[in-house]
């Protein structure tokens, strides 16, 4: 009830304003008998009536709307259990499921074999990337079509979408990131500070920054696009670092292929907790993902030949 008197309370205040403006045009009338003067008039007739109009007056006082609604505070996950399994037997094209059943939809073919993928915001496009081609593909994600085509230079494997620019990891010189607007024209290469080895993935950050991971020097990172090094966490433990993602209250989750864990990260890059491993069925975890609700967690997997996706219920505390 509070939070539906907070949406309309600015309706509720205009209709006020409005009736404060048509009042003083609204009128009351009087209806006034004037009676014969004599008597022998009155048998003749009972007299006649005037009808008179005068301003209405009434003293509105408009009402004082005080609304307090609960303060939402953000929360972390505080458990993950183990919902379903969804195994791929599909590969060199974008699959695509729901994301709520986890059911099969429908996929689309590329060029070539699909790295990573990025949703541009507000819009019906997705923009993968193939690194066999160095190329970026965008995809009409209402008809499950491929378009344009756009080169990378030096190549590219993540993608992630930063205050409308599209970012791509380069791969063929260590510490490069590819900066295009949303038409896919090329707009210039940031040299990521301090960094030695090559980036796998990214992630959008606050503001105009993103997250990183450097595969072989063990490292998460955040740099902006100006290329300022926000902060980079570096662990014997983390092994592998693939994809990495956050969380409402922005902590970093990185899936850690070849230690076959899933690691949180704070927001300033200090190590928080391992919140799934070999346990809750991950192996070589190259990918994941919150629902958009984020109530579940997908985690995908790669063991030899077999490609599957592992679903985890989030629970809030």
């Amino acid at each position: 009830m509070f939070l539906l008197l907070n949406e309309y309370q600015l309706e509720i205040l205009d209709f006020e304003i409005k009736i404060q403006e048509i009042l003083p045009a609204l009128e009351t009338a009087r209806m006034i008998y004037q009676s014969p003067e004599d008597i022998e008039n009155m048998v003749r007739s009972l007299g006649s009536t005037t009808l008179n109009s005068l301003q209405y007056n009434t003293d509105y006082k408009p009402s004082k709307i005080q609304v307090q609604v609960p303060s939402l505070v953000p929360r972390m996950p505080s458990q993950f259990t183990l919902h379903r399994r969804l195994d791929i037997i599909r590969s060199g094209d974008v699959l695509i499921t729901s994301i709520d059943s986890g059911d099969y939809l429908q996929d689309c073919k590329l060029s070539g074999e699909p790295w990573d993928i990025a949703v541009i915001p507000g819009e019906n496009k997705a923009v993968a990337t193939l690194p066999s081609l160095s190329l970026i593909e965008f995809i009409d994600i209402n008809t499950m079509t491929a378009s344009s085509k756009h080169s990378i230079p030096g190549g590219g494997l993540g993608v992630a979408i930063v205050n409308d620019k599209i970012c791509v990891c380069g791969y063929q010189e260590p510490g490069i990131i590819n900066i295009f607007n949303k038409q896919g024209k090329f707009i210039n290469s940031l040299k990521v500070p301090d960094v030695a080895g090559y980036i796998m993935y990214l992630h959008p950050g606050p503001g105009d920054s993103v997250y990183y991971t450097d595969i072989h020097y063990r490292a998460v990172g955040c740099t902006t696009l100006e290329g300022e090094q926000r902060f980079r966490y570096t662990s014997t433990d983390l092994i592998g670092p693939n994809a990495v993602i956050t969380d409402k209250t922005g902590n970093l989750y990185v899936a850690c292929k070849d230690s076959n864990n899933i690691q949180r990260i704070t927001p300033n890059g200090e190590f928080l907790d391992m919140i799934l491993n070999t346990e809750n069925d991950i192996y070589d975890p190259t990918d994941i993902l919150f629902s958009k609700d984020y109530r579940k967690l997908f985690a995908l997997n790669h063991v030899k030949n077999n490609t599957y996706i592992i679903v985890f219920l989030c629970s809030y505390r």
